[in-house]
């Protein structure tokens, strides 16, 4: 077989895979959309301080892309927790977002992430009225600072982008990017984004030119890369992204969410989920930087089973150096974190030396054993 049929035979194989995945995770399930799906509190900074975030799961109709033929990113679960599709009213977006935030006083709380398990922008996932009526009421409250919202690049336009300039004015509003990976060819065969880097540098650029910031997330150990791979393409990405005008960088350790490809190769024993150690080094090379880097991974409903990982001796002092890290910047504790595991860690690097190089192949051949 030459390399452009196996290209085309993997991804058919990996997709075919996956939608096989999604049928019998979906299995049974039961769910009310008039509540929202979970709510956390984590740490955040913000004006040169600490402080703690509320983050808003809304039950939703589920991503575009994930319900496309497509089949959606190889290491997102978010799915099972929406109706796949099913229309949804806007008044249950509107309730069950209302009956939550009225919840809290957000004078403790005054940045609030609002996600939908898609893209918040797409009005096919979320209705215009329920948006507009979520961010008026977010509006109207003169504790929230901050505010967060996702959507694929597609769906960032300069229209919708001067709406939520005018309904959110005085308050900080950040729009998070699932870039992932600057690599064209990385991107679509190990997180099957289905964007090219051109269209997420378009986006850059209309909300570079507003009052909103860009938020980009980079994944960290995505399927099939090894791990030097996968920390260049993480300092890489970054860079690039900085270049085109994001100001926040989060990068996202890929985690073990069911339903998802990821999980497949994890549990045929071909993909392991990242180390803490990769983390570090991948901080100490864009430290300098002037965007803001965060840490992320662990904030997804359904909740991963795992998620980046040290040994059980340093796992809690690795937790809590990111937790540390993202709500003062100090990444001292990130950098001085020494441990024995480090020496497995890079055992697993020159284990790693002996896979196959060509990507394609590599894939293949994983696809062959799982």
């Amino acid at each position: 077989m030459d390399k452009v049929s196996m290209k085309a035979a993997v991804f058919e194989e990996l997709r075919r895979v996956l939608t096989g995945i999604k049928k019998t995770s979906l299995a049974g399930r039961d769910i009310d959309f008039a509540r929202i799906a979970h709510t956390s509190i984590k740490e955040g900074y913000f004006d040169g301080k600490a402080i703690q975030r509320v983050i808003f799961y809304l039950r939703g109709q589920g991503c575009k892309w994930a319900l496309s033929e497509n089949g959606g990113c190889f290491m997102c679960g978010h799915y099972r927790g929406t109706s796949m599709g099913r229309k949804i009213s806007p008044s249950y977006f509107i309730n069950q977002f209302k009956a939550e935030f009225f919840k809290y006083d957000f004078q403790h709380y005054p940045m609030i992430c609002i996600y939908n398990a898609g893209s918040f922008l797409n009005e096919e996932e979320m209705p215009a009225i329920a948006r507009r009526e979520i961010l008026q009421v977010v509006a109207n409250n003169p504790y929230v600072k901050v505010v967060i919202l996702e959507s694929r690049p597609e769906f960032i336009s300069q229209e919708i982008v001067k709406e939520i300039e005018a309904t959110l004015a005085g308050k900080r509003v950040e729009i998070g990017v699932g870039l992932e990976l600057e690599n064209d060819y990385f991107r679509g065969i190990c997180i099957n984004k289905g964007f090219t880097f051109n269209e997420y540098e378009s986006c850059a650029k209309i909300v570079s030119k507003s009052d909103l910031h860009l938020l980009t997330y980079v994944t960290v150990r995505p399927l099939f890369l090894t791990t030097e791979e996968s920390i260049d393409q993480a300092i890489t990405t970054t860079q690039r992204a900085v270049e085109v005008g994001s100001e926040i960088i989060s990068f996202e350790p890929t985690s073990l969410q069911e339903g998802t490809l990821v999980e497949y190769f994890f549990n045929a024993g071909l993909y392991s989920l990242p180390w803490g150690w990769e983390i570090i080094e991948i901080m100490k090379a864009v430290n300098h930087l002037t965007a803001e880097i965060r840490i992320g991974g662990f904030e997804f409903f359904p909740i991963p089973k795992e998620h980046i990982h040290n040994c059980t001796f340093c796992n809690k002092l690795l937790y809590e150096a990111i937790a540390q890290y993202n709500a003062t910047k100090n990444s001292q504790p990130l950098f001085s974190l020494e441990c024995n595991c480090k020496q497995r860690w890079e055992a697993d690097i020159e284990r790693e030396k002996n896979i196959e190089t060509d990507l394609i192949f590599r894939v293949y051949e994983m696809l062959e054993l799982g």
